[in-house]
């Protein structure tokens, strides 16, 4: 391919019409863990930049997670193979979801305000971290089932007292989910 003569703007591109739709790999991941997302123009072209941004719109609300620059949206630009990948910190609560989009400019239009969007990736779940904390909640009922109020109180005679016994990770997420274990004492 060769270009002759003279002109004070020429865009050339072989970039398809759609943005790609970003990979995010593992789908799951432990509470606080890192994932990588990356998208892939095709056919491949070096030095495109291409936005990677989590969709606010689609993922859980409040998503608290992050790209190393500390914010939701990253640009890089692809290398040889066309490629963009960063490492994302997901959110620490047991079931958020994230969903990642990608932005690419209009190879064929000089204004670089006008981008072209992938749609959605698949969802990647945060799942509980690895056990870290032992977690005992007690409480206290009277004879007619009422909580009652244990901070400087004696337990009245008829009470219950509830204690609830756990496993957590870091951030308060059970580690291990059997359902309740509650010990009734009264």
């Amino acid at each position: 391919f060769s270009v002759s003569g003279s002109t004070g703007n020429i865009i050339t591109s072989t970039f398809a019409g759609s943005a790609p739709i970003p990979k995010v790999r593992p789908d799951t991941v432990k509470a606080g863990g890192t994932v990588t997302v990356s998208a892939i123009l095709s056919p491949a072209q070096q030095g495109v930049p291409v936005t990677l941004f989590l969709n606010t719109d689609t993922s859980s609300k409040p998503y608290r997670g992050s790209f190393p620059n500390g914010d939701i949206k990253i640009t890089l630009t692809t290398d040889s193979k066309g490629t963009v990948s960063a490492k994302f910190t997901v959110d620490t609560v047991k079931g958020s979801q994230a969903f990642f989009r990608s932005k690419v400019a209009k190879p064929i239009d000089g204004n670089p305000a006008k981008v072209l969007e992938s749609t959605d990736s698949p969802a990647v779940t945060t799942i509980p971290g690895d056990p870290a904390k032992f977690v005992i909640d007690l409480y206290f009922t009277n004879s007619e089932g009422k909580l009652l109020d244990p901070v400087g109180k004696n337990v009245v005679p008829g009470a219950t007292i509830w204690v609830n016994v756990g496993i957590s990770d870091n951030y308060g997420n059970p580690a291990i989910n059997p359902g309740p274990s509650f010990i009734q004492i009264t």
